[in-house]
């Protein structure tokens, strides 16, 4: 059976003061998204799920 996962709500990447995960604003959009994914259970869930699905896009990996 084939099938397509989708997060649990749609992302939004255009605005970087706001989580793409649930959309809660943030400090900034570098430390404090990192401060956010790690104090966020469900958006940690989600943050991973977008990097398993990108890992192979990039070559090696990346410092961000």
């Amino acid at each position: 059976m084939s099938y397509e996962t989708q997060p649990a709500q749609a992302t939004s990447w255009t605005n970087p003061e706001r989580c793409p995960f649930c959309d809660a604003t943030l400090e900034d959009g570098g430390w404090g998204f990192i401060a956010h994914v790690r104090a966020t259970p469900s958006c940690k869930t989600e943050y991973d799920m977008w990097r398993e699905q990108i890992a192979g896009d990039m070559g090696g990996e990346w410092g961000g």
